[in-house]
């Protein structure tokens, strides 16, 4: 369970992972070492038997029965797990000059992108715990936003509006993301994993969930006063046209009493 992220065949992919690990773990502040410890293992954990569920599932749908023996390992799941930490302190700092818009607020899904690129191309070396990463990656942030406990006596997780599971992803993606990220965020209430939405009213308090991170939408002035300009006109014609019926009854007695003298 424990071995299989620090095992590597290649000298290049492991070169790669030491160099990744260094420039990480100078960033890392851990403020509970027993905090931190329980969220490693547990990541170790649950990406071993989600790698070992995928194996099965993989079977179950092709009947290849390769599936089952094939060897799982490769350290970028560990990886990503430090980099979900890292995030909650970093999140928009920048890693590179040259690159503003790398930050390590996405980090974590520019490194699951490269990894698909490569398994793409037939570069399986480099993407071969491309699971491990997945896995880690929603592991991580569930864990940190609901159950990680920063201090003994507070409250558990971060539910701060910047350590959003969307705000990962750039913003011409939101269409996309916030819908399948509502779905499998529901999967995981009906599952009794993960907290329901909260149902607040968010006009009188903004609701501090992932998926109900925006603003409700606003009626602007100039339609307000429109609608407003619009339901004088129609009272004011109502009143004329009142007062011309009126005037017409009247001229009509009158042309009625003198037709009746003559």
């Amino acid at each position: 369970i424990f071995t299989s992220a620090f095992y590597e065949r290649y000298f290049s992919k492991l070169l790669i992972d030491c160099i990744l690990l260094l420039t990480t773990i100078k960033n890392i502040e851990i403020k509970s070492n027993e905090q931190f410890a329980i969220y490693i293992i547990l990541s170790m954990v649950i990406s071993t038997f989600g790698s070992s569920a995928l194996a099965f599932i993989k079977f179950f749908a092709t009947g290849i029965e390769d599936t089952l023996v094939q060897t799982s390992y490769g350290f970028l799941g560990v990886y990503i797990t430090l980099l979900m930490y890292l995030r909650l302190y970093k999140r928009n700092e920048t890693l590179f000059l040259a690159l503003p818009n790398l930050t390590y607020n996405n980090l974590p899904i520019v490194i699951i992108s490269i990894q698909l690129v490569f398994l793409l191309f037939g570069y399986r070396v480099f993407a071969r715990d491309i699971h491990f990463s997945v896995i880690s990656l929603f592991y991580s942030w569930i864990y940190i936003r609901y159950f990680y406990r920063f201090n003994h006596d507070g409250p558990l997780g971060d539910s701060s509006d910047d350590y959003t599971f969307v705000s990962m992803f750039p913003e011409a993606l939101n269409p996309v993301m916030l819908p399948l990220s509502l779905a499998f965020y529901n999967m995981g209430v009906l599952c009794g994993l993960l907290p329901p939405i909260e149902t607040d009213s968010l006009v009188d308090k903004k609701s501090q969930h992932h998926l109900r991170n925006y603003e409700l939408p606003m009626i602007r002035n100039d339609e307000i006063k429109v609608s407003t300009s619009n339901t004088s006109l129609d009272a004011l014609q109502e009143r004329r046209k009142a007062k011309a019926i009126k005037l017409l009854d009247a001229k009509l007695a009158e042309l009625s009493r003198e037709s009746d003298g003559w």
